[in-house]
């Protein structure tokens, strides 16, 4: 996979990920995400504002199955 292939694909995990995590932003989540790759896959990274355990494991549960790592962590 070339270089131009691996951003395509990490903007369209973005986009996905922003998509998916809109229920948790109509309740207030506050975050900052971005996605970087290679060819061996993608990491969505999130900084959440105010991150506790039971958020967490909301995030993780929206984001699963999207075939990617996740580093999540407060801000």
């Amino acid at each position: 996979m070339d270089a131009s292939c691996i951003d395509l694909n990490n903007e369209a995990v973005r986009i996905g990920s922003e998509r998916l995590l809109s229920h948790l932003r109509t309740e207030g989540l506050s975050y900052r995400l971005w996605v970087s790759g290679t060819e061996a896959g993608s990491t969505v990274h999130m900084r959440v504002a105010g991150l506790t355990d039971s958020l967490d494991a909301r995030i993780r549960a929206v984001l699963i199955g999207t075939a990617t790592q996740l580093d999540l962590s407060g801000n």
